[in-house]
């Protein structure tokens, strides 16, 4: 029937663009995070200490470094490279515990290959996103390090680094109400449709109905280099489709009741009318 399609083809969309809200807020999360890591890595870049300790200035690693002030930050690592891109010094810290977290060398070699994240002597970087490790994917945020933002003049680079772990994604579970999955690319990308208008930007988008109760929607995270690293998955009940089947219920039932109504009153119409005109003997 046409009136069913319509409400159908109506409530499909509605699905969709619910379920495209949601990864967008999930996704939201993820920049929401990259960018509070980002804001710490220019209260720390900036800062005379800082600037100082890049000159040789020993005592900022007991006065600054210690776990606690880093777990409060709940951040993983912060990492200082000199002017010429070579690590000057690596903290990390296990916030759950409390503990100064081991940072291996293979994870090192990896960062230090990333040269999008460090500044140079006339190129102040502030760079925010996601990096690919040998240990999994991780957010970061760095800044040029400067004596203050107003002053110009580069010693290093500072990374402000948090693991995108399954602790963060229950966070983000909890922010934002939904059942989320994150794992790397695999072979789902070349699937996934391109889906501007409800994206916005360059979103991609793909949306699988899994059965009558859950629906899931997937989409691509890239990394600080454009390269697709990430597929953040959603699921959530279908709920939009739930209204759709009552709606569609509802309005045959109503249809039904009309008919129904009608040709009662037309046969009421046609006995009244037979009664008016009597035959004649």
């Amino acid at each position: 029937m046409t009136t069913e399609l319509i409400i159908e083809d109506s409530f499909s969309s509605l699905e969709e663009r619910e379920v495209a809200t949601n990864v967008f807020r999930a996704k939201a999360s993820i920049d929401s995070r990259t960018n509070n890591l980002l804001a710490t890595a220019k209260d720390w870049g900036q800062w005379s200490d800082t600037y100082e300790f890049m000159q040789g200035d020993s005592s900022y690693i007991d006065n600054n470094l210690d776990v606690v002030t880093m777990a409060n930050l709940q951040i993983d690592m912060m990492l200082f490279y000199d002017i010429s891109g070579n690590l000057y010094h690596a903290a990390g810290v296990d916030h759950h515990t409390y503990e100064e977290r081991e940072i291996s060398a293979a994870f090192i070699d990896h960062v230090n290959k990333e040269h999008l994240l460090f500044s140079e002597p006339s190129l102040q970087k502030q760079i925010s996103g996601i990096i690919s490790t040998p240990e999994g994917p991780m957010m970061v945020g760095t800044s040029a390090i400067t004596p203050s933002p107003s002053e110009e003049t580069v010693a290093g680079t500072i990374v402000v680094a948090k693991f995108l772990d399954p602790e963060f994604v229950e966070e983000m579970e909890e922010m934002t109400q939904l059942s989320i999955n994150i794992k790397e690319v695999d072979d789902e990308v070349s699937t996934l449709a391109e889906n501007t208008a409800i994206l916005q930007g360059n979103g991609r988008l793909k949306i699988d109905t899994i059965n009558k109760g859950t629906v899931t929607g997937t989409t691509i995270v890239d990394d600080i280099n454009g390269i697709q690293v990430l597929n953040l998955q959603i699921e959530m009940p279908r709920d939009v489709y739930q209204q759709g089947q009552s709606a569609m219920k509802y309005v045959l039932f109503a249809m039904i009741i009309i008919n129904l109504r009608a040709c009662t009153l037309a046969t009421d119409g046609k006995i009244r009318a037979g009664a008016s005109y009597p035959s004649q003997p």
